[in-house]
């Protein structure tokens, strides 16, 4: 079950990249990630206001935890990620993404002093060949030719961001409901997006209030957001944030076909190469 949560929260993910992609020229990327996670607040806080009354000592003991995985997880990865779609392709944005689970040991050694075994990292390894394949095509001297985009430096962050995120949860209290969690890490998130938003919008430009803008938030918030975030949630600490991190490396795969679907491009054999060897390092670091 961990697996098929992971698996689904990479489809919409990579849906959520190929879609900041296409509309990156028509709603600006504060203001998508600020909207998107008032959104999912908004579906999600009355089924859990009850549950975080009775929680609200837990609530207040780990408030800071909580601000660490909003801000982080939440309003920067997102934000950073909506920008650089802005300035790099859907790919090159994925590309990155499946970089956290490499990212992602070095935040677990560093906070809870937790191992890397060795097919964990074979797993990885081959993993991150075949993002590599697909994202540079084949073709190694296209990086070398035309070097890392402002979006792809602007990804770093969000890798840093994301990472973070994963390896906290690993170590969620054991007394917080995973929907309490996520609403009260949501928090502060919209509270740190807020006067961000509001700078956007007074110096940048604004929101353009069309059925195209409703229906991509709408995604955004409930596939993207509540329905992913809920399983991530659930997923991670069953299998922890090494074995689980790996997952995003479906995301290039995914964003990939979406791509060829959605935005015109054509497969190609690379693509089938690369996603064969994503499915053998998920194989060596997950199976039993």
């Amino acid at each position: 079950m961990a697996y098929a949560l992971l698996s689904f929260a990479s489809l919409t993910w990579a849906g959520n990249i190929v879609l900041g992609r296409a509309v990156h020229a028509a709603i600006p990327p504060v203001s998508l990630s600020f909207w998107r996670w008032t959104l999912v607040l908004l579906i999600l806080a009355p089924f859990t206001v009850k549950t975080m009354i009775r929680q609200r000592a837990a609530l207040r003991r780990e408030w800071k935890f909580l601000v660490a995985l909003g801000v982080a997880g939440l309003a920067g990865f997102h934000t950073l990620q909506y920008t650089a779609l802005g300035a790099t392709t859907a790919i090159n944005v994925a590309l990155f993404n499946a970089v956290c689970p490499v990212v992602i040991p070095f935040f677990a050694r560093i906070l809870w002093a937790e191992r890397l075994g060795p097919r964990q990292a074979a797993g990885i390894a081959v993993s991150l060949v075949g993002v590599a394949v697909i994202v540079l095509r084949g073709d190694p001297a296209l990086v070398l030719a035309q070097g890392l985009a402002r979006g792809d430096v602007i990804m770093l962050g969000a890798v840093a961001c994301w990472s973070l995120y994963v390896t906290l949860l690993k170590h969620r209290p054991a007394d917080l409901h995973p929907n309490v969690l996520l609403v009260a890490s949501i928090v502060p998130a919209v509270l740190a997006l807020f006067p961000i938003w509001l700078w956007e919008v007074t110096t940048v430009r604004t929101l353009p209030l069309e059925p195209m803008t409703f229906a991509v938030i709408g995604y955004m918030g409930v596939f993207a957001g509540c329905l992913a975030y809920i399983g991530y949630g659930r997923a991670v600490p069953a299998i922890g944030p090494i074995r689980a991190g790996l997952f995003l490396h479906l995301i290039p795969l995914f964003a990939s076909l979406l791509a060829i679907g959605f935005l015109g491009e054509h497969p190609h054999l690379f693509h089938m190469a690369g996603a064969g060897a994503i499915i053998a390092g998920i194989y060596l670091t997950t199976r039993p």
